[in-house]
């Protein structure tokens, strides 16, 4: 749990420093006065600097992030020109949408080295050219929890390295020894990041929950063997030029499936008042963190590229409290050609900011639920 809550606070801290960044480099280049930077939320634990230019850079209490704080972001001093109010509407769009270009360029980043060092990649239904793919091994893609490799704690991403002390490379033949030992237990020698480890598991029927898009139990099916999905893993490294090409298209797709999750998003609570339990929170991102850690560097690297990447895509929507929603607001000024009321404007953010605080709740709750957090923390304290 420790390493969960340090991976966390590190990732998230980096995400949003990296996002405030962006806005702190174009409001300066445009004259902006930039009052204060924060790494983490108040209150100040803090005053580590304050430039020549009158920027205070502070440390928080809350390590979840960062912060810019602009002069007249709030629609103040619109009469100063070192005042953010009082830039061209074209100029504040810029400041605005900076963040975001700057999550952009690092999911960018990482998607390239995570390509050149090399990303594993699942191959069962792909066509990558061999001389690309630098090595093969049977990987667990999914873990049913109720099955014998889920009560044994194994867990989606270890990779099989034996079985009976038999290494195996096709998986199909692992997939048929498996199945014909019903009943029988099966030593399986396992790899998670840099460590190996054995289980003892019998095969028996397995009951596998199928669900679909929306997160919601489709299906059931049945199958003998320890109640895993496997599948033929490699790892892929591409020349620096290609590299870049293929993450690109990795940020184009990604970002199209990012986009058609949060519609569906916001379908299923307008019809039906519910989440997909595909949506995480907090404890989720902070679960996927310790995780991507356990399995090592490169998985770092993805996640963070992942992570970057929805920030940007939720951040950039027209929606109130985001970036996207002032940006919303320069446009309609534009049009216009009178700003929106400060007071309007504060109100339609302060709400779609509540209304954010209080969705962010409902899922933190069923992720507390679904992880057995509150187990958890008792047990340390009651161990």
């Amino acid at each position: 749990m420790l390493l969960t809550i340090i991976a966390f606070l590190i990732i998230l801290s980096v995400l949003v420093v990296v996002h405030e960044f962006g806005h702190f480099v174009s409001a300066k280049y445009f004259g902006v006065r930039v009052l204060e930077f924060g790494i983490g939320f108040p209150p100040r634990a803090s005053l580590l600097h304050t430039s020549k230019d009158g920027v205070k850079w502070t440390l928080n209490w809350l390590p979840i992030g960062g912060f810019v704080n602009l002069k007249g972001q709030d629609g103040e001093s619109k009469d100063h020109p070192d005042s953010f109010s009082h830039q061209a509407p074209w100029k504040r769009m810029v400041i605005l949408v900076s963040g975001v270009f700057m999550n952009l360029i690092l999911a960018l980043v990482l998607f390239s080295v995570g390509y050149i060092v090399g990303f594993p990649r699942d191959l069962t239904d792909t066509k990558i050219p061999e001389k690309f793919i630098k090595e093969k091994y049977i990987s667990i893609l999914y873990v049913e929890p109720k099955g014998p490799a889920g009560r044994a704690g194994i867990k989606a991403g270890d990779s099989i390295i034996t079985v009976n002390e038999t290494p195996f490379s096709e998986l199909e033949k692992l997939q048929s020894f498996i199945s014909d030992k019903e009943g029988k237990p099966v030593l399986i020698q396992l790899r998670r990041g840099k460590e190996i480890f054995t289980k003892d598991l019998t095969p028996e029927l397995v009951t596998f929950h199928i669900g679909n898009e929306a997160g919601d139990t489709e299906s059931e099916t049945k199958k003998i063997g320890v109640g895993v999905a496997l599948g033929s893993v490699g790892i892929i490294r591409y020349p620096m030029h290609i590299a870049l090409y293929k993450s690109a298209e990795t940020i184009a797709t990604t970002s199209g499936k990012i986009v058609t999750g949060f519609f569906h998003l916001i379908q299923d609570l307008v019809l039906t008042r519910s989440v997909s339990t595909n949506i995480g929170g907090p404890v989720m991102i902070a679960a996927l963190s310790g995780r991507a850690a356990e399995l090592g560097f490169i998985y770092i690297i993805q996640f963070v590229a992942l992570l970057s990447l929805n920030l940007a895509i939720i951040n950039i929507l027209p929606l109130p409290a985001l970036d996207g929603g002032r940006v919303l607001f320069v446009i309609i000024e534009k049009f216009k050609g009178k700003s929106v009321s400060i007071n309007t404007e504060t109100w339609v953010h302060l709400i779609g900011f509540w209304l954010l605080i209080f969705l962010t709740i409902l899922v933190t709750a069923r992720d507390l639920m679904r992880f057995e957090i509150l187990e958890k923390v008792k047990g340390i304290f009651t161990s």
